[in-house]
């Protein structure tokens, strides 16, 4: 059913025929109105489905400090490709960086950022603790 909406309002879908008590989240979509459309008009909707991926800091580059290894985020065998210069976020720092390429042959990554995270712990290796 059509819904007039302003533009730049925020909307929210939610599923409503789930229990209450249900552990399932009722949320179907979320966004903002960028444009008018035609309800009978689909076709230029675009939905975009949100990932992420969670991976651990494993050790900082001695040559580059702004270069850190981290792993736990793809396996050995994943061609990641496709993932080549997105971007990573440091989440306790803020610090944005972009994914380089794999490093090794176990999953380990590249990650380069703006300037070394001056927030990490490091052990005499360059390994990262805690």
């Amino acid at each position: 059913k059509p819904v007039m909406c302003p533009l730049g309002s925020l909307v929210i879908g939610s599923k409503l025929d789930f229990d209450i008590h249900s552990p399932n989240c009722r949320m179907a979509f979320f966004g903002r109105i960028l444009s008018s459309m035609d309800p009978k008009d689909l076709k230029q909707l675009q939905l975009v489905k949100m990932k992420q991926k969670v991976g651990v800091m494993d050790r900082v580059d001695k040559q580059e400090p702004s270069l850190i290894i981290c792993k736990d985020m793809f396996k050995a065998d994943s061609d990641i490709q496709s993932f080549i210069g997105l971007k990573i976020l440091h989440e306790s720092s803020g610090a944005e960086g972009v994914l380089e390429g794999s490093f090794g042959q176990d999953g380990r990554i590249k990650v380069r950022f703006k300037e070394e995270i001056q927030s990490l712990k490091l052990d005499s290796n360059k390994n990262i603790r805690g």
